[in-house]
C-alpha cells in the first residue's frame, strides 16, 4: 500500500537554519560613526554620497544620480525623520532619480552568527537609526557588490533600516529597488548576501511598506553560499502591501543557497499581496527557496490575491515553498483569495493558524506532503493542483514519491476542484489508486470535480470522511482510443485503436508497450490521442502496393510499346530488321490524394528497361527484357509521417502474332522482386520504426489491335487489352521504437480491362508524332489492407486499410519518334494516367539498334 509520508517538513541544512536565525532573529550589529550631514533638501545635480539631516525633507530630482563606491549612496547617520509627538513625523526622503552604490561590499559574517555592517557597506539607502518619517522611491535605488576575498561575504543592501525598535513611517516604492551581490571565492566561509529592503528590528503597528503597481524590489546573490532576500524584517507588526514584484534569487556555486521573497521573524501584522512574490535557487549544492518565510505567526493575517511562489533548479535537490511558516503563537490566518496562486510546497506550522484556499494551490512532488498544522478549508472556487507520475509504489512495491499530497493536522473542509498534472514520465494505469492525496485529523467534504491533463485517464475522488479522514484518487478510463479516432474522422487508425484499448484494459508486461501506453496517457485532447494512434499504424505499407503497381504499369507500357513496333503500330514505328536491341530509361511522378480520410502519398520513380527481340516467322516476334526501377514514396500525412524506398527488379517475356496485315495479337508476362525499406515517424514518442522486406511480383497482359490507314502518312489504331498485376509482400517486424509492429504477409492484385485509340502521323520521312487516349476498368478493384500486431503484444492483431481506389482510370500520351534507314531509333514520350484523386506522369527516352 502507498505510504503515509512525514507530516512536518524539516530544514535539511544546518547552515540554512543558522542563516535564517541570523537574518530573522539576531539582527545586524552596526558599527556606527558620525559625520556632518551634507545633502539636500533638493538634490538637483549629480553628486557623490548624500548624507541628509534627519529632519530634512529631501528630494532627489528626476534625471539626477547620487552614487558612491564602497559606501552607501545615501547615508543617514541616525534616524530618518523626527518624532514630533504628532501624527506625522518631521523629515522624509523622496527619490525621483537614480541612487547607485557599488564596490567590494566585504562585510563580516559567520554562519550561525550575525553580520557586522559598517558605514562602508554597499547600500543604496542606509539608515543607521529608525525610519520615523517616510521614504518614497519613484526612480532607481541600486546596490551592487562583488568580492573575491577569502573568508569574506559580499553584501549589498538596496534599502536598509538598522535602528531599534521599529520603523514608524511609510516606505513606498513605485520604481525599482535592487540589490546584487557576487562572491568569486570558494573558501568555506565565503559567500554573498543581497537584500532588497532590510528592516533590522520591526515594522511597527501602523507603519507601512507599500510596493505599488509597477514597483520592483529584487535581490540576487551569486556565490558558494548565496542568500537573496527581497524584503526582510525581524517583526512585521504593521502592514506590507505588494502590487508589483518582490523577488529573490540565490545562485549557489557548490554549497547551499537560500532565497526568500519576504522574510519575517514574528508576524502579527498584515501582508496583502496583489502582485508577485517569488524566490528561486539555482546552481549546485541545492538549497531552499520560499516566497514567504515566517519564523513565528503571532496573530498575523496574510491575504494573497496575486502569486506567491518558490522554485529551485539544482541537480543536488532542494525544497521550494510558496509559504513556509515554522511556528505559531496566538493564531493567525493565511488566505489564498479567488484568483490567487500559491506555487511550491506549503508548510504552515502551529495548530492555531488557519489556511483557506479560494484560488489555486499548485503543489510539487516532494518526499513530504504539504503540511497545515491547523485547519484547512478549500471553498467551491478553490483549486488544488497536484503532480502525479505513479501510484506511490515502485516496481518492487517499495515506497516511491510519485504524487503530491496534503496533510492537515486539524480539520480539513474540502470543496471545489482538484487538478492532476500527469507528468511526462509516468507509470500510471487504469485501476491504480493514489492513496491519501488529502489526509486530516478530521475530514469534511470532497472535491466536487477532478480535472487532469490526460485524455485517456480520469481521476475519481473518493472521500473517507470523519476522524482520520482522507481522500483517494482512483484512475479510470476517460476516453477510449477508438472514441478518439472516431471523433476525429481517422478511420484508418480504428484497428490500432481497438488493439490499444484492449491492451490498456488488461495491462501489459512488456516495457515497450508500457512506454507507449504511458505516453498516450500524457496526451491532453482526443485529437492528440487520435494523431498518436495514427502514428502507430502501418498505413503506408497498405498503400505501398498502389505506388508499386503504378511503377510496374509504366514498365508494362514500355514493353507494350516495343511489342507494337512489329507492325508499326507503336506510334508509327517502322520495322527494320529481324533482331533488335533496345533500352529505355524513364521517370515517373505519382500523386495520390487523400480519400475518405485515409492519407495518400507522393511517389517518384526512376528506372531503365533493356530488351532484345527477334522474329520467329513472318507473323511472330518474341523477346525478353530486364527492368529495374527505384521508387521513393512519401505519405501525405504530417500527423503520421512515413516513407518507403522500393527497388524493383523484373524479367519479362513478350511477343506479338499477326492475324493479318492490319490485325495483331500481343502479349507479355513477367516475374520479379521488390525490396522495400520503410520508416514511420512516431512523433509522440520521438522515435522512428524501421523495416525492410521483400515482395514477389508477377505481371501478364494480352491485347488485340487493328490498324486503319487514314492516308499514306496517317494511321489510327484502336485496341483492347487486359493487364493483370499481383504483388505478395512478405511479413516483417520493425525495429527502433516502442511502437514496433509485426506485420503479416499480404497479397494484392489488379486486373484492368482497357480500350485505347492511337493516332500516328509521319510528318517527315522517318519522323512521326503519335498521340493516344484510353480508358481502363479494374474488374477486381480490391482495397489493400495489412494485418499487424504490436511487437510487444503479439496476441492482439488489427487490420489497417489502405486507400479505396476508384476502378476507373484514364490514360493518354504524346510521342515523337525518329528512325534512320540504318535501323537506329530515338523516341521521346510523355504519358499520363489519371484516376479519381490519382495522377501519374511518366517521361521516357527509347534507343533502339539492329543486332
Amino acid at each position: 500500500m502507498p505510504h503515509a509520508r512525514s507530516t512536518r517538513p524539516q530544514w535539511q541544512t544546518a547552515a540554512l537554519s543558522s542563516a535564517i536565525a541570523a537574518l530573522c532573529a539576531n539582527g545586524l550589529f552596526v558599527s556606527q560613526a558620525h559625520a556632518v550631514p551634507a545633502c539636500g533638501p533638493t538634490v538637483s545635480v549629480n553628486q557623490e554620497q548624500c548624507t541628509p539631516y534627519y529632519s530634512d525633507t529631501v528630494v532627489v530630482q528626476e534625471g539626477v544620480t547620487v552614487s558612491d563606491t564602497d559606501a552607501p549612496a545615501v547615508l543617514y547617520f541616525d534616524n530618518l525623520g523626527e518624532d514630533t509627538g504628532g501624527s506625522v513625523a518631521l523629515g522624509s526622503f523622496t527619490n525621483n532619480g537614480s541612487i547607485l552604490s557599488s564596490g567590494l561590499g566585504e562585510d563580516d559574517f559567520n554562519i550561525g552568527g550575525a553580520f557586522t555592517f559598517s558605514n562602508n557597506t554597499v547600500a543604496g539607502v542606509k539608515i543607521n537609526g529608525e525610519m520615523l518619517g517616510d521614504l518614497t522611491n519613484n526612480g532607481l535605488i541600486s546596490a551592487s557588490s562583488a568580492t573575491s576575498a577569502s573568508g569574506r561575504f559580499s553584501a549589498a543592501l538596496g534599502v536598509a533600516e538598522l535602528g531599534t525598535p521599529a520603523i514608524q513611517g511609510e516606505l513606498v516604492n513605485r520604481g525599482t529597488i535592487s540589490a546584487e551581490s557576487t562572491s568569486l571565492s570558494t573558501a568555506t566561509n565565503s559567500g554573498a548576501i543581497a537584500v532588497g529592503v532590510y528592516i533590522n528590528q520591526s515594522v511597527a503597528s501602523g507603519a507601512l511598506i507599500d510596493n505599488q503597481l509597477g514597483g520592483e524590489i529584487t535581490a540576487t546573490a551569486t556565490a558558494l553560499f548565496a542568500y537573496g532576500i527581497g524584503v526582510g524584517t525581524n517583526h512585521l507588526a504593521g502592514e506590507l502591501n505588494n502590487a508589483g514584484l518582490i523577488s529573490a534569487s540565490a545562485i549557489a556555486g557548490g554549497a547551499a543557497g537560500l532565497a526568500v521573497g519576504v522574510s519575517m521573524g514574528d508576524f502579527s501584522g498584515t501582508l496583502n499581496n496583489r502582485g508577485t512574490i517569488a524566490a528561486d535557487v539555482v546552481g549546485t549544492g541545492g538549497g531552499q527557496a520560499a516566497g514567504v518565510l515566517i519564523a513565528n505567526v503571532m496573530g498575523g493575517e496574510l491575504n494573497n490575491y496575486g502569486t506567491i511562489e518558490g522554485a529551485f533548479s539544482s541537480p543536488d535537490g532542494g525544497q521550494a515553498y510558496s509559504i513556509l511558516a515554522q511556528n505559531a503563537e496566538g493564531g493567525g490566518t493565511i488566505s489564498n483569495m479567488a484568483g490567487g496562486l500559491l506555487r511550491g510546497a506549503l508548510s504552515i506550522g502551529g495548530s492555531s493558524v488557519n489556511v483557506t484556499n479560494a484560488g489555486t494551490i499548485d503543489l510539487p512532488m516532494l518526499s513530504q506532503a504539504a503540511y497545515v498544522a491547523g485547519d484547512f478549508t478549500q471553498s467551491d472556487s478553490g483549486v488544488l493542483r497536484l503532480m502525479a507520475s505513479g501510484d506511490g509504489e515502485d516496481e518492487v512495491g517499495q515506497v516511491a514519491d510519485e504524487y503530491s499530497q496534503v496533510s492537515v493536522g486539524g480539520t480539513a473542509i474540502i470543496d471545489g476542484k482538484a487538478f492532476v498534472d500527469v507528468q511526462s514520465t509516468n507509470t500510471l494505469a487504469v485501476g491504480q489508486t493514489l492513496s491519501r492525496v488529502v489526509s486530516a485529523f478530521e475530514l469534511t467534504g470532497n472535491f466536487a470535480e477532478v480535472e487532469d491533463n490526460s485524455a485517456l485517464f480520469n481521476f475519481q475522488s473518493i472521500a473517507t470522511q470523519g476522524e482520520d479522514g482522507h481522500i483517494d484518487f482512483q484512475l479510470v478510463k476517460a476516453l477510449t482510443a477508438v472514441d478518439a479516432v472516431d471523433s476525429n474522422n481517422n478511420p484508418s487508425a480504428r484497428g490500432a485503436a481497438g488493439a490499444l484499448d484492449t491492451i490498456i484494459d488488461r495491462g501489459t508486461s512488456d516495457s515497450n508497450m508500457q512506454t507507449l501506453i504511458d505516453e498516450l496517457g500524457k496526451l491532453g485532447t482526443s485529437k492528440e490521442v487520435s494523431d498518436a494512434v495514427a502514428q502507430t499504424t502501418p498505413q503506408l505499407a497498405a498503400n505501398t502496393a498502389l505506388a508499386s503497381r503504378a511503377a510496374l504499369g509504366g514498365i508494362s507500357r514500355v514493353i507494350q510499346s516495343r511489342v507494337e513496333s512489329n507492325r508499326g503500330m507503336s506510334s508509327g514505328d517502322a520495322f527494320y530488321g529481324d533482331s533488335k536491341l533496345w533500352l529505355k530509361p524513364f521517370g515517373s511522378w505519382a500523386d495520390q490524394d487523400d480519400r475518405s480520410d485515409v492519407s495518400g502519398f507522393d511517389a517518384s520513380t526512376a528506372g531503365l528497361v533493356v530488351g532484345a527481340d527477334a522474329t520467329l516467322s513472318e507473323s511472330t516476334r518474341v523477346g525478353v527484357a530486364f527492368a529495374y526501377a527505384n521508387s521513393n514514396i512519401d505519405g501525405n500525412s504530417d500527423i503520421a509521417p512515413n516513407s518507403a524506398d522500393v527497388d524493383m527488379f523484373q524479367v519479362l517475356g513478350y511477343g506479338s502474332y499477326s492475324l493479318d496485315a492490319q490485325t495483331e495479337l500481343n502479349f507479355q508476362a513477367g516475374v520479379g522482386q521488390n525490396n522495400t525499406d520503410s520508416q514511420r515517424e512516431i512523433l509522440f514518442l520521438g522515435e522512428t520504426a524501421k523495416a525492410d522486406y521483400s515482395s514477389l511480383v508477377a505481371t501478364a497482359g494480352i491485347g488485340l489491335a487493328r490498324t486503319f490507314a487514314l492516308s499514306e502518312q496517317t494511321a489510327f489504331t484502336p485496341s483492347v487489352r487486359t493487364d493483370y498485376t499481383w504483388i505478395k509482400d512478405e511479413g516483417y517486424t520493425e525495429k527502433g521504437s516502442s511502437a514496433n509492429l509485426k506485420v503479416d504477409s499480404q497479397s494484392t492484385d489488379q486486373m484492368i480491362v482497357g480500350l485505347d485509340g492511337k493516332l500516328s502521323h509521319e510528318f517527315m520521312p522517318g519522323t512521326s508524332i503519335v498521340a493516344n487516349l484510353g480508358v481502363g476498368y479494374d474488374i477486381l478493384n480490391s482495397q489493400s489492407s495489412v494485418t499487424s500486431t504490436f511487437a510487444g503484444e503479439p496476441g492482439i492483431g488489427f487490420k489497417t486499410n489502405g486507400l479505396d481506389s476508384s476502378p476507373w482510370s484514364q490514360r493518354g500520351g504524346l510521342g515523337l519518334i525518329h528512325a534512320t534507314e540504318q535501323g537506329a531509333e530515338v523516341s521521346l514520350r510523355y504519358d499520363v494516367e489519371h484516376s479519381d484523386g490519382f495522377l501519374n506522369q511518366t517521361a521516357s527516352v527509347k534507343l533502339r539498334w539492329d543486332i
